[in-house]
């Protein structure tokens, strides 16, 4: 991204949000998941569609985070 900002913080003001609804969604995606009763997904279908998004957005929480305090490690 190539903000027209003088700064990064307004980035990571707008990601932040994002990266935290993202990651709200997939808990309660998790909690009804293990609610099913008619399937039975095994862990190769927790990993992928569970662990995996719920990194993504987390990685997403760090880089904004990040973006607001002006860190090095921040995208």
């Amino acid at each position: 991204m190539l903000p027209p900002w003088p700064s990064a913080w307004p980035v990571g003001i707008i990601l932040g949000p994002c990266g935290l609804t993202g990651f709200g969604y997939q808990i309660r995606v998790i909690f009804m998941r293990r609610t099913i009763d008619f399937a039975s997904p095994d862990w190769l279908d927790w990993a992928l569609f569970s662990a995996v998004p719920v990194l993504g957005n987390a990685s997403l929480l760090a880089g904004a985070a990040g973006l607001i305090a002006g860190k090095s490690f921040a995208p």
